[in-house]
């Protein structure tokens, strides 16, 4: 029960009811003197109230079996110093001469240069263990166990050996086929290899130039390696005739003059022939596109189909020229690559105008 007067100046509260005729403690609302002490009282008169309500219960013997509180020993508690700590403080603190780490490092090197011996804190049942090497285990199996020490130089041995029975096959072999033959065989021969051999030389200087080298025109061919006596000599020595084939080269050589003779048969034998559909173009010897400035370099350049080139004559090698560059206008138009180019270009991805656009950022789309 608590009794307050109306001006707040006291207050009283029974707090301990253990008491026979209970216990009072004064307080003072107006300088809030005992105030924390009822409050303090208050709750542990509700905390023992819970707790004897607890121990009531049938589940009390359950818990307390299994709890335990522990209490000290009685006596003195002195703090335990050792016996080491005690003489080094009594010898005051002379320096270990157990060497650390940071002194090792120091001694050899510094920062950066020192490496740290993780092998000395093994712990392995004999010391001398640390420092053996670890074996390598690949499928279960040791690499230590397949590796040979001398397998280098047996391998050279074993390379020597076959190249001199390689060697030995060989000289046997010409042994035995330089036998069989005449002495003009053995000439021929002679000829051949020593024909080969050059051959051989010469690739090697080439490829020592640089490989890929850019194919030399005949006019900058300085050697003179393509000739019409080089080809009758060495024909000759074969055995072959070549005086039919050089008469055949030298009748394809005909003078400039006789070029431009022949470009006039052509296109009138083309205006005979298409008479009725003359045009403007076929009259001036239309040049096709592509080879529009080589009229005025003069007659250096042929217009006139060439033998084997597959046409009859010149108008027929301009009307495929043209046909050709017709195929080309819509590929190029398309910007193909060629003809397998079949790509289909997506002009408007969906992911990039599908959808409305939000409050966020617009620089996607």
């Amino acid at each position: 029960a608590a009794d307050m007067n109306c001006a707040g100046l006291t207050a009283s509260m029974v707090v301990d009811s253990s008491s026979a005729d209970g216990g009072l403690v004064t307080m003072s609302t107006l300088k809030e003197d005992g105030v924390s002490d009822v409050k303090n009282k208050a709750c542990e008169m509700l905390l023992m109230s819970r707790v004897d309500q607890k121990l009531k219960t049938r589940k009390t013997n359950d818990v307390l079996n299994r709890l335990h509180v522990a209490l000290p020993s009685t006596g003195v508690r002195a703090p335990n110093i050792p016996k080491s700590v005690l003489a080094n403080a009594k010898a005051g603190y002379p320096k270990s001469e157990r060497k650390t780490e940071k002194d090792l490092q120091e001694e050899n090197g510094g920062a950066g240069v020192y490496s740290m011996d993780v092998r000395k804190n093994y712990l392995l049942e004999k010391d001398e263990w640390k420092y053996d090497k670890i074996p390598e285990i690949f499928d279960g199996h040791n690499v230590a166990d397949f590796v040979d020490p001398d397998i280098e130089e047996r391998l050279a041995e074993l390379e020597r050996e076959e190249e001199a029975m390689l060697q030995e096959e060989e000289n046997q072999m010409d042994e035995e086929s330089e036998d069989d033959l005449t002495a003009e065989e053995k000439q021929t021969l002679k000829k051949i290899r020593a024909k080969k051999s050059k051959i051989i030389m010469d690739h090697r200087k080439k490829k020592q130039k640089g490989q890929g080298s850019a194919h030399i025109a005949r006019k900058h061919d300085t050697e003179r390696r393509l000739t019409s006596r080089r080809m009758r000599d060495e024909l000759g020595e074969m055995g072959v005739d070549a005086s039919a084939a050089i008469e055949r080269n030298r009748g394809r050589s005909v003078t400039r003059r006789g070029k431009k003779r022949a470009l006039e048969d052509d296109e009138d034998m083309e205006g005979r022939s298409k008479s009725r559909s003359k045009s403007r173009s076929a009259v001036l010897g239309r040049t096709h596109s592509s080879k529009s400035r080589s009229r005025s370099r003069g007659p250096s350049v042929a217009h006139s189909a060439e033998p084997g080139s597959g046409f009859k004559h010149s108008a027929q090698k301009m009307k495929a020229q043209i046909l050709s560059d017709k195929m080309q206008r819509k590929m190029q138009k398309l910007a193909r690559k060629g003809e397998g180019d079949r790509i289909i270009p997506n002009e408007m991805p969906k992911h990039l105008f599908s959808g409305k656009r939000g409050i966020g950022k617009t620089d996607r789309r």
